[in-house]
């Protein structure tokens, strides 16, 4: 060791030993310091923390799924939301997560209506003293079936 690692190490081992003192009662307790030499790999060292106050937090995958004419299949997730962004429509369902999922083969269609709530609802209030709200809702429409038939047997 070079003399001015022993002369830090020195001064290292005296900082705990007086610390050591203070907290324990009797000085048999403290340990005797001896002064190990840390060769070891270097590390990358870790940058500063910055907090950008102009950083938005990404949406975690909370977002619109399904655009307006896509074909979906039963089951098909259309929106995942916090809250209620999007409202459910004509065949679309509502799951505890708020997710709006299509609940039988179709085309999406996305509308902006009049929320018409129901009289429970807090926006009730506000609707009945004639302030108008408007929503977009997520809707699907079935495919049409085919009256194709062929006559097998006549009566």
């Amino acid at each position: 060791m070079s003399a001015s690692m022993k002369t830090i190490s020195a001064c290292v081992c005296q900082n705990v030993k007086r610390h050591l003192l203070k907290n324990y009662s009797s000085p048999q307790y403290v340990p005797s310091c001896t002064v190990v030499r840390a060769s070891g790999i270097k590390r990358p060292g870790k940058g500063p923390v910055v907090n950008k106050p102009d950083f938005i937090r990404p949406a975690h995958g909370r977002k619109v799924k399904r655009l307006d004419g896509q074909f979906v299949h039963r089951g098909d997730v259309l929106v995942t939301q916090n809250g209620l962004n999007y409202y459910p429509g004509e065949n679309v369902e509502i799951e505890r997560t708020n997710r709006l999922v299509a609940m039988c083969d179709g085309t999406v269609m996305i509308t902006t209506e009049t929320l018409n709530p129901y009289q429970d609802s807090p926006l009730y209030a506000p609707v009945s003293q004639g302030t108008e709200i408007k929503r977009k809702f997520f809707h699907v429409y079935p495919i049409p079936l085919h009256g194709k038939f062929r006559l097998v047997n006549a009566v």
